[in-house]
């Protein structure tokens, strides 16, 4: 998120591409804010991942392999997700592939800021079954609504991480 805001100072920029950009057109067209050869032409380096996309792709700017891995604290069972993130139905799937069984599944805007009480009409209407939702939701859930809800956490791991490291030393050395 804070590839677009020039306000925040980076000393490296990665453009994440997923593989899940049907519709590449700019708003109003499309959803997205630039086109993918503006948003290169500010990277220092593309993640292409989910599924594994073509270096080609990344127009010139070096690029890096990485496959996403869903970190969950509990075993496969029946659960009750929420989430507001961009693609719900992803992390609905992610959870499903792993052996979660929906017992029911809540999507709300992406950035969605929960309000009082949200949170607790979520775990009353789970029934006592366990409530679990993103990291990125996690974190802006109020304490006091934390507690009971597992986080899955995403993690992108490069396929060549020493040249990764490399190119990350390499330019912050500079």
């Amino acid at each position: 998120d804070g590839f677009q805001n020039p306000a925040v100072k980076k000393t490296l920029s990665f453009l994440l591409l997923t593989g899940e950009e049907e519709n590449l057109a700019r708003f109003p067209a499309g959803p997205l804010r630039e086109t993918a050869g503006e948003a290169m032409a500010r990277a220092d380096a593309v993640v292409l991942a989910f599924p594994r996309r073509r270096a080609a792709e990344a127009g010139g700017v070096p690029a890096f392999h990485a496959a996403g891995r869903l970190s969950l604290p509990l075993p496969p069972q029946r659960v009750a997700a929420f989430c507001g993130i961009a693609r719900p139905e992803r992390f609905f799937a992610a959870l499903e592939a792993q052996g979660f069984a929906l017992a029911s599944r809540r999507a709300f805007a992406d950035h969605h800021a929960f309000a009082p009480g949200e949170i607790a009409r979520l775990k009353a209407g789970a029934a006592g079954l366990p409530l679990i939702t993103t990291e990125k939701d996690f974190v802006r859930l109020c304490p006091a609504d934390r507690a009971g809800v597992a986080v899955a956490r995403l993690a992108l791991e490069a396929e060549d991480p020493d040249s990764l490291v490399r190119f990350v030393r390499e330019r912050i050395n500079r």
